[in-house]
């Protein structure tokens, strides 16, 4: 069983500082959550995006939040490497679910989570004859496929069964055609 890390005075109220504000209490839990935008932020929290830029540059200072790049969106989240993140999560477990504020920001980030869906849905559903050329601008194919067999491979001795929902180009299956337990979905648009 892993250890609990032990916090030292200073440690623990560095990290409950960067915390302990309202707006930055709310990001927190926001994002222990999901990664968001600032922008995802600007609408959950109603507040101005320089305001919120602040709140996760002082959060970011304090090692409580990180920051990724993906296409042109910038994603923000817990710091995972930070010691606080799983103090933070415990924390976050407690709260009341029907405090005002806190329900108002959930309900917020599940209209984001569904827009989030419907908007990979369209992508997906305009460019699914190309994924395979779309993808192959990101990484090579030969090492996303390599990647694909070497995990279905070392995982069907464990009686694994693999699954291709919306089978797109039908390429996975070409890749896993060796596979005995495959199982593919297409929904015609």
């Amino acid at each position: 069983m892993a250890q609990a890390h032990l916090f030292g005075h200073e440690e623990l109220v560095e990290a409950l500082r960067a915390v302990a504000e309202p707006t930055r209490l709310r990001i927190a839990n926001m994002l222990v959550q999901a990664e968001l935008t600032v922008s995802d932020l600007v609408t959950i929290l109603g507040q101005s995006q320089p305001r919120v830029s602040r709140h996760l540059k002082l959060m970011s200072e304090a090692g409580i939040v990180s920051r990724s790049r993906e296409g042109t969106r910038a994603f923000y989240r817990l710091a995972p490497e930070a010691r606080v993140s799983g103090l933070l999560s415990g924390i976050f477990a407690g709260l009341d679910a029907q405090d005002p504020v806190f329900d108002a920001d959930m309900k917020a980030l599940g209209r984001i989570r569904q827009g989030r869906v419907h908007e990979a849905e369209q992508y997906f559903a305009a460019h699914a004859d190309r994924w395979d050329q779309i993808r192959s601008l990101h990484l090579p194919e030969e090492t996303v496929e390599a990647a694909l067999r070497d995990a279905v491979e070392a995982q069907l001795g464990n009686g694994l069964n693999v699954l291709d929902i919306g089978t797109g180009t039908g390429r996975m299956l070409q890749v896993l055609a060796g596979t005995d337990r495959i199982l593919a979905t297409y929904k015609r648009q």
